[in-house]
């Protein structure tokens, strides 16, 4: 006896759907118990499943820095402050935080991604742009990196008598599967497919998931399920254009729901 609840979850890449709908009560009417959410995972022969303890996937932050500075002609760098040269600092600067800021322990990235300066090869601009993002595994370190980040970019321009302007943007927390849901998912798999199917030492992943939203309010697991039929580099990954899931994936992915609701709600009965 229960109640199974499917959750088909909109807007999970960048806009955070999972955190609107918890605002607007999906853990309600009827209450959910727990939570088990999969990812096509293309680093993973097809078929195989795991799930592991604890932080599975990263927090994830984003930054958007303007330098402003002084624009001169290319010939006359000495009445410029340049923002290309500010900009140039700070991505450098920025990278002192994982390899000297945190505990080598704690996996820490900082990317920057977007880069934006100039209109022409004799004109020092006025302006620059930086992009880029912020994961981590922990979210103490998330907090600490943050604010060191914001130190350093304005640190490090003022240095150089440039102004900056930061907006960061507030992404998904760590996600933390829950150690006896996850157990129950590689159990499962190990009862349905067999031991080989399952994958025992997954690692953590530096990737963002709004799924982390719903571990802040019930146990969860997030399961990965792997879709790699090529071998290599010939396997198309995850935000590659030529990535697709494979239809071969859906009946496991299938079958691996209705196990995990069908046992779960068996147990908890039993």
């Amino acid at each position: 006896p229960g109640c199974v609840k499917f959750i088909w979850q909109p807007a999970e890449e960048g806009r955070a759907g999972g955190a609107v709908m918890l605002d607007e009560g999906v853990l309600e009417n009827p209450r959910v118990d727990a939570a088990f959410a999969v990812h096509g995972w293309p680093y993973l022969p097809l078929g195989r499943i795991g799930a592991r303890a604890g932080a599975t996937m990263a927090s994830a932050d984003f930054f958007d820095i303007t330098i402003r500075g002084v624009g001169a002609h290319a010939a006359y760098p000495h009445r410029a402050v340049d923002p290309i040269f500010v900009g140039a600092q700070i991505v450098s600067a920025v990278q002192s935080i994982a390899s000297r800021g945190v505990d080598p322990l704690d996996a820490v990235v900082v990317s920057v991604t977007e880069f934006h300066a100039g209109t022409a090869n004799n004109i020092i601009p006025a302006t620059a742009r930086l992009t880029g993002t912020i994961r981590t595994l922990r979210e103490p370190v998330r907090h600490s990196v943050l604010d060191r980040f914001a130190k350093l970019v304005h640190q490090t321009a003022s240095a150089h008598g440039a102004d900056v302007e930061i907006e960061m943007g507030r992404g998904y927390p760590v996600l933390v599967n829950d150690a006896d849901c996850a157990a129950f998912v590689c159990r499962v798999a190990e009862d349905v497919f067999g031991d080989a199917a399952v994958e025992r030492d997954l690692p953590a992943c530096m990737g963002g998931e709004d799924f982390a939203f719903f571990g802040q309010r019930i146990p969860v697991a997030f399961w990965r399920l792997g879709v790699a039929t090529q071998s290599g580099e010939r396997q198309p990954t995850l935000h590659q254009s030529t990535y697709d899931f494979p239809d071969l994936a859906i009946p496991i992915v299938v079958r691996m729901h209705c196990e995990l609701a069908m046992r779960f709600l068996g147990e908890r009965a039993g």
